[in-house]
């Protein structure tokens, strides 16, 4: 939407411009500038995350006065803010009826059109379906499909707070019990949270980002008391 026009009143900087990118059963629309990229891709990557960062303005009328003191969007209309925006990439399919995690029910005349990169797509090595090459056209399989994220900052600590790794159990480390009595892995029933730490690819995005914009580079500087 290249004739897109900002909101009447809304200020764009001269170094933004109109984004228009997939969301999760939703289309992104906003404007900004885009700062930098990481990702975690490998040579033998089958499943991997590719994480963007803009720096954005807020476009949505209702983040006006009349939200409450506490909510994170209040007065932030027409104010810069940051967008933390993630692409998960998947060359993996399944047979329909496995149980494996994950996938959309695909025929396989329409890999060409849906799959990621048809020509490197590789059957699940767990439930090995048959090859979509040379299966019958519409004959179906699971497809895992590229899922987004999208997690507006209001502030350059939120940004760097959505970039850490997921909770941890201290004892087992383990991913957060979700408050069950024990760990269904290794059976511990004292849950208690590790620090949380940045992920690799957080802290490589972060210090690129950090280059040339101040803010993130002040919000990086953590101070110890001892």
């Amino acid at each position: 939407m290249s004739n897109a026009v900002p909101p009447s009143g809304v200020q764009i900087p001269a170094d933004m411009k109109f984004f228009e990118l997939p969301g999760q059963d939703e289309e992104l629309h906003f404007w900004g500038k885009f700062l930098d990229a990481e990702d975690t891709e490998t040579e033998d990557s089958l499943r991997w995350a590719e994480l963007r960062v803009y720096r954005i303005i807020d476009t949505n009328p209702d983040h006006d006065h009349s939200l409450p003191a506490s909510d994170e969007n209040r007065d932030m209309y027409g104010q810069q803010m940051w967008l933390l925006y993630t692409i998960g990439h998947s060359l993996i399919y399944h047979d329909l009826y496995a149980s494996c995690r994950g996938g959309k029910a695909v025929a396989a005349q329409d890999f060409g059109d849906r799959a990621e990169d048809p020509g490197e797509t590789i059957p699940c090595p767990d439930c090995t379906p048959e090859d979509w090459e040379t299966a019958p056209r519409d004959k179906k399989f699971r497809l895992e499909l590229p899922w987004y994220t999208a997690v507006p900052c209001q502030t350059p600590e939120k940004l760097i707070n959505a970039l850490y790794r997921k909770p941890r159990c201290l004892n087992c480390g383990d991913a957060a019990h979700g408050g069950f009595p024990r760990c269904n892995r290794c059976g511990c029933t004292d849950y208690k949270e590790a620090p949380r730490r940045l992920s690799v690819p957080g802290r490589n995005l972060l210090d690129k980002i950090s280059r040339t914009d101040p803010e993130i580079a002040k919000a990086m500087v953590r101070v110890r008391t001892l």
